[in-house]
């Protein structure tokens, strides 16, 4: 494997020799595991990964102009906690370090498909998308049996209350609208009613706050005077 570029470029080259003996001191003494699953080699006891991603998180970051004002811009009153990157957590402190950011076993299967790695989301992200189309090709043909069309019939009822006794106090919409000045106390709308499954649905009904409730009081006074 190529040697990689350390990744501060403000850091002092005798820093980064530095670490990369003592990381690779480290390796020959069994402290460190490879992990495939993060294509970096993490501490075997767990404490250590944290201790280093503390030590990251809030001193090498320092090295580096650009990263120290774009994360230490505001200090917290916990300061040793990763703030933005989480995978620090995950990093030894010398795999951000050293001239080798990457150091895989060759006898990992890993080692035989990194090099390969973009032909896999070339095949993955196209079947990502028509996975989406699909979905929506499917809602769109179901939409004639769904449960929301059942119970877009079942409003009908209201509409024809709304047209038959009813009329005059109970209204029926499926339009995008604003109520100023109406005098129904109800006005049931079918468009923001929800169905959430076939046995749990959500109605919803507007009335105008003001001018509909007067209206129901001049009915009452009405029907009160009709009865004196």
């Amino acid at each position: 494997m190529q040697p990689l570029p350390c990744i501060l470029p403000f850091a002092h080259p005798k820093i980064c020799r530095s670490f990369d003996v003592l990381r690779s001191r480290v390796r020959s003494l069994g402290l460190l595991r490879a992990d495939d699953a993060f294509f970096v080699l993490k501490f075997v006891q767990w404490w250590w990964n944290d201790f280093c991603g503390y030590v990251c998180g809030n001193f090498m970051q320092g090295f580096s102009l650009g990263g120290w004002k774009e994360q230490h811009n505001v200090h917290h009153a916990a300061p040793n906690v990763d703030g933005r990157d989480g995978d620090l957590d995950l990093l030894p402190l010398w795999a951000t370090i050293g001239t080798q950011l990457k150091r895989i076993d060759g006898a990992s299967p890993l080692a035989h498909l990194l090099p390969f790695q973009h032909l896999y989301w070339s095949l993955a992200l196209p079947l990502l998308r028509f996975s989406w189309l699909l979905q929506s090709v499917q809602f769109v043909c179901q939409m004639r049996h769904s449960f929301y069309d059942i119970h877009r019939q079942r409003a009908l009822a209201v509409k024809k209350a709304a047209n038959g006794k009813l009329k005059g106090i109970l209204a029926y919409t499926e339009d995008q609208v604003d109520f100023l000045g109406d005098s129904h106390s109800s006005i049931f709308d079918a468009v923001a009613c929800i169905s959430l499954n076939p046995h749990f649905v959500k109605l919803v009904s507007w009335y105008d706050n003001e001018f509909g409730y007067s209206c129901r009081l001049v009915d009452l006074i009405t029907h009160c005077a009709s009865k004196a």
